[in-house]
């Protein structure tokens, strides 16, 4: 059916059904399209033919959509809701118009699936120009405050009154480390059982220090083979044997798996952390942001809700 509905449905058929559920009368839906009501009962009578249902029914003060009616109408305000962007983009695209967003974010956050999300965004909206700014935690809140950047993806301590926030992804540290690793074979840790390890801690980020900071609270001083100021070098001196190094659990599953390594969870309460989609709260949003914004919240509500 799905082929046949593709080569034989129109838009303007899809018009019709909205007006239909508008006017509850044929007679004005066609009005509203400027066409016989002859044509338009042809036009539902080939709809319901192609789908195999009836569309509309009459009732004592006129016509209205059957349950498969009502289906038919949410796609067709789907489409028409498309088609408009369609001509908006092309009008920007006409006149040279283009929306920039600069968009800063820690490295981890782009081991998950922001880059296929934002590629899926500039598909959709192709008069947007993005730069995407990979930058250390604190860079990214700076960045935000000084007006640098106009989205970012912050960690649930940076948040300030002076930025709004929407919930993005909630993730687990993990440690990773060689397969040969004693610890390679376990299903979780807690910090307790890593005070002795050796470390590549990631230089000057928020995971680093806060396991620096959970270490000294047991009275520990983590030894510290090597500080890297990228995850990609961190994994490159763990994949040689010289130390265990931290990251983000589901961010980072893809890109420790491909280079070989074994991610274990760390089950402490301190380990599980949020990250947020933050903007400036006093900046105006430009319309290119707030699309961007909906779509990355709106798909974080669906993983949770699949989880």
């Amino acid at each position: 059916m799905g082929a046949k509905l593709y080569d034989r449905l129109s838009l303007k058929t899809l018009k019709l059904v909205l007006a239909i559920e508008k006017f509850g009368s044929l007679t004005q839906a066609a009005e509203e399209l400027h066409t016989a009501v002859s044509a338009a009962s042809r036009r539902i009578q080939f709809l319901e033919s192609s789908l195999g249902h009836q569309v509309i029914i009459r009732t004592g003060r006129g016509i209205s959509l059957t349950p498969f009616g009502r289906v038919v109408a949410n796609y067709a305000r789907r489409i028409a809701a498309d088609i408009e962007q369609l001509e908006a983009n092309v009008r920007d695209l006409a006149v040279g118009n283009t929306e920039k967003i600069r968009f800063a974010v820690p490295a981890p956050a782009l081991y998950h699936d922001l880059p296929e999300q934002l590629d899926k965004f500039l598909r959709n909206y192709p008069s947007v120009s993005l730069l995407l700014k990979e930058l250390k935690s604190q860079d990214v809140v700076d960045g935000l405050l000084g007006g640098q950047a106009d989205v970012g993806i912050i960690l649930s301590s940076h948040i300030t009154p002076s930025l709004e926030v929407l919930p993005y992804r909630r993730d687990r540290l993990s440690i990773v480390v060689n397969p040969s690793h004693p610890l390679a074979s376990q299903p979780s840790v807690k910090l307790d059982e890593l005070l002795e390890e050796t470390w590549v801690l990631p230089h000057e980020t928020a995971m680093g220090q806060t396991l620096v900071q959970e270490a000294a609270k047991r009275g520990v001083d983590l030894l510290t083979r090597a500080q890297s100021r990228s995850p990609a070098s961190s994994l490159r001196i763990v994949h040689s044997g010289l130390g265990i190094t931290i990251l983000p659990h589901e961010s980072s599953a893809a890109e420790i798996a491909m280079r070989g390594l074994v991610a274990v969870s760390i089950t402490d309460d301190w380990a599980q952390f949020d990250l947020w989609l933050a903007t400036l709260r006093s900046a105006k949003l430009s319309s290119a942001v707030v699309a961007l914004l909906a779509m990355l919240s709106s798909e974080q509500s669906e993983a949770l809700q699949e989880q």
